[in-house]
């Protein structure tokens, strides 16, 4: 005899039987119908008695017994160990009718995780490809740009009257009007060059018909998720509205590309040092010189963003962007200054970084 069923409970006239059955080495399986703790120990202790291995306890669930088996589910595993056996439960049309939707819901949700955990790695394995083949695009541009650059042999024209003084021979904003024209060549939405010390930022500036396009585009027009720097499409680069902006991304990486390292402006050691408040912008080939005067982080808005103002509204302007610093630079703006504002996003495009310079 392989197997058994009890369907009732266990009683003292049962007690021979059991010992006489359960001499039956080759029992495998033991079926219990009418569950109680008390059955189920009496069957163990005939067991550990016993030359039984490796048997099965099934416990039929029903509707009287359903609460009783719930609350010793955790008891079972225990039993389990102790007995070296196995309790597996038989449950009734009537419990399976009622946890279908449960069941359907959990397999539902388990496959919904192993869906998204599929996903997620994908999703990394993908950005990781993106972000090296943006690292590459962004590195032939530069390539490209340096030759330009290099190749423009700027010191012979420079006057000899001038030729001691520092202040000419500025890191790259000279060598860079010098090659305006050559920079058209690679890319005719180039206006300027910005340069800002003690950070990576050190690129042409474009300009285009929207804000839109060198969001994804880079400095020789592939796409690319670095984007490029560029000026709002409303300023007039010609004449200089009272307020230029440029913008470009932050990917938040130590030292990264376009204006991660703009948030080195935060930081007191960078904006306690006088040489790092003058920002260089040369624009179409004219060069020009910036005082940093406001620095603050924002929510998402626009109320920065304005390029024109009335002598009124430009006071109102300053007086806002300059209480919102970080520090008091005591850098005065009159009604007849322009300004250069530089934009990126903070905290996972939460916020915004924002620097004011004022030309000087």
């Amino acid at each position: 005899m392989k197997k058994i069923t009890i369907n009732g409970n266990v009683d003292r006239l049962d007690l021979e039987n059991l010992l006489r059955f359960f001499n039956n080495k080759y029992i495998r399986e033991i079926n219990l119908k009418k569950y109680s703790i008390q059955n189920l120990k009496i069957i163990l202790f005939y067991i550990s008695n016993s030359s039984i291995k490796n048997v099965d306890i099934i416990i039929w669930e029903n509707k009287d017994t359903r609460k009783y088996i719930l609350n010793d589910m955790k008891l079972f595993s225990k039993l389990e160990k102790e007995y070296n056996i196995k309790i597996k439960i038989k449950y009734s049309k009537e419990y399976k009718r009622e946890n279908f939707v449960k069941e359907v819901n959990l397999k539902v949700f388990k496959l919904t995780v192993v869906t998204v955990i599929f996903i997620s790695i994908l999703s990394i394995f993908n950005n990781i490809h993106i972000k090296k083949n943006s690292d590459k695009i962004i590195q032939n541009n530069f390539e490209q740009i340096n030759e330009v650059i290099e190749d423009v042999n700027y010191i012979n024209e420079i006057d000899e009257t001038s030729k001691d003084d520092e202040s000419v021979l500025d890191k790259y904003y000279l060598k860079y009007s010098k090659a305006y024209d050559k920079l058209l060549n690679l890319n005719n939405d180039t206006v300027g060059w910005l340069f800002i010390n003690d950070t990576n930022i050190n690129y042409p500036i474009v300009q285009t018909v929207d804000n839109e396009y060198y969001l994804n585009h880079s400095y020789n027009k592939v796409r690319n998720i670095e984007g490029w720097l560029f000026v709002d499409y409303r300023n007039n680069t010609d004449i200089l509205n009272k307020n230029t902006i440029v913008y470009g991304h932050n990917s938040m990486i130590d030292n990264g590309p376009m204006f991660s390292t703009l948030v080195n402006t935060l930081n007191s050691n960078w904006y306690n040092k006088q040489d790092n408040l003058i920002i260089d912008f040369s624009i179409k080939g004219v060069d020009y010189k910036w005082k940093i005067f406001s620095i603050y982080i924002t929510k998402k808005t626009n109320e920065y963003l304005s390029v024109d103002f009335t002598d009124e509204e430009f006071a109102n302007f300053i007086t806002s962007i300059k209480s919102s610093s970080i520090k008091d630079f005591n850098v005065d703006v009159e009604k007849t200054d322009k300004i250069l504002t530089l934009s990126t996003c903070y905290q996972n495009n939460k916020y915004r970084l924002v620097v004011h310079a004022k030309m000087i």
